[in-house]
């Protein structure tokens, strides 16, 4: 990069915290009694062939949280980008299988 340039970082992030909610979906659906069916297979990620109708009924009942679970989350959002000796550096620290969008744009 030109010693002098300029523009702006954006960041989305994927973990355990941010863009998931199934993990909060199986505390729910264990506090309502709802137990897996044996038929469900290992991986398996759909709520009526993991849960039946009981597991349907309780993600219905909690959509809006999950869809704001759902959401990545955004570290940064066009920040100011450091140009230095021709160099963009960046420090990130993530969570073991977290995933992380970075986006470097022009000013």
């Amino acid at each position: 990069m030109k010693a002098d340039a300029r523009g702006s970082v954006s960041e989305w992030l994927v973990d355990r915290d941010h863009g998931v909610w199934a993990y909060e979906f199986e505390a729910d659906a264990k506090a309502a009694g709802v137990a897996r069916l044996s038929s469900a297979g290992i991986h398996e990620g759909a709520v009526l062939r993991l849960y039946g109708e009981p597991g349907v009924a309780v993600w219905r009942k909690n959509a809006a949280k999950y869809e704001k679970m759902s959401q990545a989350g955004r570290p940064r959002d066009r920040e100011p980008l450091a140009v230095a000796g021709g160099r963009v550096r960046m420090d990130i620290e993530m969570a073991g299988h977290s995933v992380r969008l970075i986006r470097l744009s022009p000013p």
